[in-house]
């Protein structure tokens, strides 16, 4: 099949800055699209999957789309802006583990159609879903490029959320092959697969300044 070529200025990216109580995040993808316009819905469709799997004292706190070019020209995202929408857990603390923490992040493999992968950290996720011990069996494999995805947060409990994301960074998002010059023409492969590996830590940084 081969990489698609890109032309110049159709390469975006969309960025979202994540706070929790503790710990700042940033997450990026990139998005292939004609202009703002087009790109721009995809981005904030996006985040509304992020959302439905983050907890409630997490949020997306600013978001942008960045256009690949010489000028690095954005557009501010409102319509991405949020808290996490997974309520606390009612009742007695779990017992805490190193992993009950923002850092702790799901490591996720996504492979293109044309053979290459990447291995992305994706938090913040809920303290439960480690201490239950749930979350290695019960998050489906997304196999193929999506034709769609169904809306975000429809998936009844969080590891089907979590399918949900995933399968909405295949299908709203591409892999960008490295060495393009910036606003220059480019190689991208949509994604084809997304396993979920096993849970991880995330470094992250101070809590962003509002």
């Amino acid at each position: 099949m081969g990489y698609s070529a890109g032309a110049a200025g159709t390469l975006f990216h969309a960025n979202y800055k994540i706070n929790t109580p503790e710990k700042g995040f940033n997450m990026k993808f990139h998005i292939q699209g004609a202009d703002y316009a087009t790109v721009m819905p995809k981005a904030v469709s996006l985040s509304e999957y992020i959302r439905n799997v983050m907890p409630a004292d997490a949020s997306i706190f600013y978001a942008t789309v960045t256009n690949d070019d010489n000028r690095r020209d954005s557009r501010f995202l409102r319509g991405a802006l949020g808290p996490g929408l997974v309520a606390a857990v009612v009742g007695p603390p779990a017992v805490p583990s190193v992993y009950d923490m923002p850092q702790t992040a799901m490591l996720v493999r996504l492979e293109n159609t044309e053979g290459d992968a990447v291995t992305r950290k994706i938090n913040p996720i809920p303290d439960s879903v480690i201490s239950d011990a749930l979350a290695g069996g019960a998050i489906t494999d997304v196999t193929g490029t999506p034709g769609s995805v169904a809306a975000a947060g429809s998936g009844g409990d969080w590891y089907a959320n979590f399918n949900l994301l995933m399968k909405a960074i295949c299908y709203y998002t591409v892999f960008v092959k490295s060495g393009h010059a910036p606003g220059g023409a480019f190689q991208y492969a949509p994604w084809l697969n997304a396993y979920y590996l096993r849970p991880g830590i995330k470094k992250g940084g101070r809590v962003f300044s509002s």
